[in-house]
């Protein structure tokens, strides 16, 4: 059974569709080095679209230490990249229900009484 994605998350599919092309743009003047961030990015990316868990822990991590890291620079660098980020989080978080789903134990072992 394919679950349907609500609208919402498309905004984080879009801004980190667009986020991975711009590191890629922006190689050339940042350095290689953020290569491996937009790799990174669009890893998480293909998880988020197939609805891994893993990769909504991962992108909520990366999204809060992006920002920490980002407030080591001037001011106005770290408000941008909250903003940025919060367009991925803020749907993610909407749609958390898609990714932590509860694990469904079978009922054979949930009905079952120790023995004496």
């Amino acid at each position: 059974m394919i679950q349907q994605r609500p609208p919402v998350i498309w905004i984080t599919f879009i801004s980190l569709a667009l986020m991975v092309l711009g590191k890629i743009l922006a190689a050339e003047k940042v350095g290689p080095l953020i290569l491996i961030d937009a790799g990174i990015s669009a890893v998480l990316l293909c998880g988020l679209w197939q609805m891994r868990s893993w990769t909504f822990i991962l992108t909520l991590a990366a999204a809060g230490f992006g920002t920490g890291l980002a407030f080591t620079r001037p001011h106005e660098h770290g408000v941008t990249v909250l903003l940025l980020n919060a367009l991925v989080v803020v749907p993610l978080l909407l749609c958390r229900g898609l990714y932590l789903r509860p694990d469904s134990a079978p009922e054979a072992s949930r009905s079952q009484e120790p023995s004496l």
